[in-house]
């Protein structure tokens, strides 16, 4: 019966051809295009071109063409795209910053992999207004020394929109100089639709289907030896005492292909974190990461997925700390961290990934943990096989803590995902002692299988844009046989063209000795427009044996291009009543200087502060924040800091 479910899927893999792999030549341009946003044809005629994208959950043709351009040079990749719309007054174009987020924006994508391995992905994403966003494999923090940048140029036209973008070979990690064959895929994203199109289909992890880019020439790069430092000083005023402190933040190249950075006394104090809502759970939960030196290499760091033996929100406090990652050959990427604090403990972290082929790839790691109170062990490995349209898996962890002695989780599964229809289904085994100290395990003392099934199609119907179906289930038992926890869940979607989206979810199961029963209803409009939307959530039910009752209200409001508010407020009666107040605003003011500021009520706690900000572009950084944006309480705070980037040549 263990394995039913993973030989089910596998089943599966014949019912869905993939689309046939695309081929581009040549491309080196003789003279770099103007970038100006205006796409002429005689600009691009040496360039490679292609066309032609298919919806990426139903493999649908888009109903809107899409052609793009790619060229390069000694210096850069060169990229433009012409994206047809009926209605470019429905075109979404509110960012216009570079290294930005451009979700919920009409926008087009390009993701490259110099090395052609399918090992690592770049991805370069740009809208009308020429705003960019940056996705570097392995992770980046958003400070433009470190990930770089690109330069783009869009704008509307009576057919829809165009954009041409220019991308530094230097600012990606590069194979030795020569001929390559590098893989590349198109994508966009049509913001009234919701949908998204890619050139290649790469559901299931099939990204063998990646365009082959052949006879690319990649050139010699000066990556001079330089080691770059930021070191900073902050000092104010806090508990009615003078506040000066300051610290060192730096990076350098190894190679190529690998890099290091490094912190001492790092301030953490001054990130604004991200906060958990009041939501019923019986289990631990994590908010996002949001610190600089965690997010440089993160991917390479990734020690799981639901649980992990290693998270880096898990980590407080240090002294000094150390990162190197990248690849150390074409098919292989590694990443070590260390951290210590000075007397009391001291932590490494390490992973290896390897893909063999388009279709396997294996990842390992390891964490050891000493401290004066305690010392852990922990290691894994996970195996991913692409069979046919289904992605198939193996996991398994294994942690040594002096206190909690030996545990061990195992998972194997399986998931597939085309035609609209997507599912996966997994086994799972968590030993009672399994204790990742510094990873993250919400549940332990299990076996039993978990899956679901959703079913997702577009529609011009009765008004509507698309429609979904989601049936999901649990059914886990203790090692020692008792019963744990049964859950069956049925969901539905609806969204209508005018961006209103109606989600109904029923939701009946066991924990323990508990009879647990929900029923939520969820609106939105426009459904997940990150600058103007409003929602509304309402649950009711039975929770832990109690009644439970939560009503979430929302909106993202933006009154012109500059100013971004967002207020969120929460309300939960469960033997008593409880409630959230969130409201923050952000104020750009260009050059890259903002204002912004957040308060928080929790129950009878309130916070609130306020910062000036100039920093994300090159050059010195300055930051000055009242108060604390993660105490629970309104501290008397004033801190001024300065952040001066040196390049130290080797």
């Amino acid at each position: 019966m263990r394995w039913s479910l993973v030989l089910a899927f596998t089943c599966l893999a014949g019912s869905l051809a993939a689309a046939g792999r695309q081929e581009l030549a040549g491309g080196r341009l003789s003279t770099p295009p103007n970038l100006d946003g205006t796409v002429l044809e005689e600009e691009w005629a040496e360039a490679a071109s292609g066309s032609g994208l298919h919806d990426a959950e139903t493999g649908s043709p888009e109903p809107y063409a899409t052609r793009f351009w790619i060229g390069y040079d000694d210096r850069y990749v060169y990229f433009a795209a012409q994206a047809d719309d009926p209605t470019p007054g429905k075109i979404k174009a509110d960012e216009y910053r570079n290294n930005a987020n451009l979700k919920g924006n009409d926008l087009v994508g390009v993701v490259i992999d110099p090395f052609g391995t399918l090992a690592d992905f770049n991805e370069f994403e740009m809208n009308a207004s020429g705003g960019t966003a940056i996705r570097i494999a392995g992770g980046r923090a958003p400070k433009r020394e470190w990930v770089g940048e690109i330069a783009a140029k869009g704008r509307r036209t009576e057919k829809g929109w165009e954009v041409e973008a220019r991308i530094p070979w230097e600012i990606l990690r590069l194979p030795e100089a020569g001929p390559r064959t590098v893989r590349i895929n198109v994508y966009r994203y049509v913001s009234r639709d919701q949908r998204t199109y890619r050139w290649c289909d790469t559901r299931n992890g099939q990204v063998g289907n990646m365009a082959r880019w052949e006879g690319v020439r990649i050139p010699p790069v000066d990556r001079r030896r330089a080691m770059k430092l930021l070191p900073f000083l902050y000092a104010g005023y806090e508990d009615e005492a003078g506040v000066l402190d300051g610290g060192l933040d730096a990076k350098m190249s190894l190679t190529g292909t690998l890099e290091a950075i490094a912190t001492v006394r790092p301030d953490f104090r001054n990130i604004e974190n991200d906060i958990l809502s009041l939501d019923f759970s019986y289990f631990q939960r994590l908010t996002n990461e949001s610190r600089p030196f965690f997010l440089e290499g993160a991917e390479y760091l990734k020690m799981g997925n639901d649980q992990k033996i290693f998270a880096s929100q898990r980590v407080g406090s240090f002294d000094v700390g150390a990162k190197v990652f990248g690849k150390a050959d074409a098919k292989t990427t590694v990443s070590a961290l260390g951290l210590s604090t000075f007397g009391e403990e001291t932590l490494f972290v390490a992973g290896v990934g390897r893909r063999f082929d388009d279709k396997t790839n294996v990842n390992i790691g390891a964490v050891l943990q000493d401290g004066d109170a305690n010392d852990h062990r922990a290691a894994m490995v996970q195996v991913n096989r692409l069979v046919g349209a289904t992605n198939l898996y193996f996991g398994t962890m294994l942690t040594d803590d002096s206190e909690r002695g030996y545990g061990q989780r195992t998972n194997v599964g399986g998931f597939y995902s085309g035609g609209g229809l997507s599912a996966y289904g997994e086994y799972v085994e968590v030993s009672p002692d399994f204790f990742p100290r510094v990873g993250f395990s919400p549940e332990q003392d299990l076996k039993g299988a978990n899956w679901r099934v959703d079913y997702t199609r577009p529609t011009r119907r009765h008004g509507l844009s698309e429609a979904g179906l989601t049936l999901s289930g649990v059914s886990y038992t203790t090692f020692g046989g008792d019963r744990y926890r049964d859950n069956l869940q049925l969901s539905t979607s609806t969204t209508w063209q005018d961006g209103l989206d109606l989600d109904l979810t029923y939701t009946k199961g066991t924990y323990f000795e508990f009879d647990d029963e929900t029923f939520r209803v969820s609106i939105e409009k426009p459904r997940r427009d990150p600058y103007r939307r409003w929602q509304l959530d309402c649950v009711g039910g039975r929770l832990g044996g109690s009644d439970y009752q939560t009503v979430v209200a929302s909106f993202l409001y933006r009154p012109w291009q500059r100013l971004q508010l967002s207020f969120r407020h929460q309300w939960v009666q469960q033997d008593g009543v409880r409630e959230q107040t969130i409201f923050s605003a952000t104020w750009d003011l260009g050059h890259d200087q903002s204002v912004s500021g957040r308060l928080v009520r929790a129950d009878d706690d309130t916070n609130a502060y306020l910062a000036f900000r100039q920093s994300g572009n090159r050059g010195m950084e300055y930051f000055v924040v009242l108060g604390d944006p993660n105490a629970s309480t309104f501290q008397s705070r004033l801190i001024l800091k300065v952040a001066v980037p040196i390049d130290w040549y080797l």
